[in-house]
């Protein structure tokens, strides 16, 4: 089995909405239609949920005789659907959180993830609620030929969901898995998703600590990249997305704080300022140009400063999400994972598994390949490329060049250049 502190580890969430309806009765829709959104429906309260079903393809539907939580019907048919296809998958409890799976074939069976986390849960996919993504931009009447006014009720009255990976090694056997569960789940026709949901990857070396230095350099090569990695994703997930901010434009680091503030900053954990008089430096939109924030070299060398992983952690804080996430370093442990947050969801499962290769084997990287002189490399491309009215628009095909990713460059569709004709 592949050493996980070698290799590196990483698990998957991935956000999405199920298209499922729940059987209504003649006294629901008079109910309804006595509202003022009442604007028709194909159904009158008779129908049998089969008839649901051949009404409105694809959606799954809950039937009326089932008198529990919703939510948990519906996971609980994800969780089926994936075990007959032989995804091993927790359980959930009533409010629709993971549990240890109590089927005898999953428990008899050894997963083979155990290395890779000291949490049991994190041995099996699980698939539970998520209260982060909003179903309410998912229906679009206007796509419709006529409003059917049961079916928006329903789908904006789903909660998402998410579905969340084992602890994973990078192996060629872990992308398989994600390759293959990927593939099931976009073959579920009830699964949706718009552009609140995300794809997030957590990284780390399984049960083994992540170290102050290569804490720093992660998280210096991390700031460095961070608006190159941007061009890579659509609008909707860079900029100043509440659930993905920019490290390079709303963190701590990247206002000017440093060592001393970031001390500060800790014995007040409450604020997101050091001095009480200083203005919110945390503005509602994106700065217009880069001369706003502190050049990337000296930013990088305030984290690089950092003796303990909280003051990593408190320097590349945003007000929301950071797309590149240490608030879990913050309580000065060593071994919880570094958050990619920045992609959207998708259902292409190669490419799913193209940002999870890259996350991973760019933690890797940082963590124990990068030399100085690479590093320094970079950084002074980083901030170049940020300074010049012209960039360079192969520039981050090179800055994966240096950090001999090309496999993942390629797969991500970074721009190349193209080869030149030697004589």
């Amino acid at each position: 089995m592949a050493d996980p502190t070698e290799r590196g580890t990483f698990g998957i969430e991935f956000e999405f909405f199920p298209t499922a309806i729940a059987q209504w009765t003649a006294a629901d829709i008079q109910a309804y239609a006595n509202t003022y959104t009442y604007l028709g429906s194909k159904i009158n309260g008779s129908e049998t949920a089969e008839a649901l079903g051949q009404l409105y393809p694809g959606a799954l539907v809950v039937p009326r005789e089932f008198l529990g939580n919703k939510g948990v019907y519906i996971i609980n048919n994800i969780i089926k659907l994936l075990r007959e296809r032989g995804v091993h998958t927790n359980d959930i409890d009533n409010l629709c959180q993971p549990i240890l799976p109590q089927e005898s074939t999953i428990i008899s069976q050894a997963s083979p993830f155990n290395a890779n986390s000291t949490r049991d849960i994190y041995h099996h996919w699980s698939v539970t609620e998520d209260g982060s993504v909003e179903s309410s931009s998912t229906y679009n009447p206007a796509q419709q030929q006529q409003r059917d006014s049961y079916l928006e009720a329903e789908m904006k009255s789903c909660n998402g969901i998410e579905l969340i990976s084992p602890a994973l090694t990078d192996t060629p056997q872990s992308f398989q898995e994600v390759m293959k569960v990927f593939t099931i789940v976009k073959g579920l026709n009830f699964m949706h998703i718009n552009d609140t949901c995300g794809l997030h990857v957590h990284v780390a070396f399984g049960k083994h600590a992540i170290t102050m230095v290569p804490l720093r350099k992660i998280a210096c090569l991390l700031f460095a990249l961070d608006p190159f990695l941007a061009a890579l994703r659509p609008d909707s997930r860079s900029g100043n997305n509440e659930h993905c901010q920019s490290i390079r434009k709303f963190s701590n680091a990247a206002r000017g704080h440093k060592l001393a503030d970031a001390i500060k900053g800790l014995k007040n954990p409450g604020r997101s300022i050091i001095d009480p008089e200083e203005p919110d430096y945390f503005d509602p939109q994106p700065k217009p140009n880069v001369v706003d924030w502190v050049p990337i070299p000296d930013a990088v060398e305030a984290i690089k400063s950092c003796k303990k992983p909280e003051e990593v952690a408190w320097l590349l804080t945003t007000q929301g999400r950071a797309n590149y996430d240490f608030k879990k370093f913050l309580d000065g442990t060593l071994n919880p994972t570094i958050e990619f947050r920045e992609h959207e969801a998708t259902l292409d499962a190669p490419e799913v598994v193209a940002w999870s290769r890259f996350c991973v084997r760019v933690v890797r990287y940082a963590a124990l390949n990068m030399t100085d002189d690479e590093f320094n490399e970079i950084v002074m491309i980083c901030h170049d490329v940020e300074e010049n009215p012209n960039p360079d628009r192969f520039a981050l095909w090179e800055l994966f060049v240096i950090m001999k990713l090309e496999d993942e460059a390629f797969d991500l569709k970074v721009p190349r250049p193209k080869p030149t004709n030697k004589a």
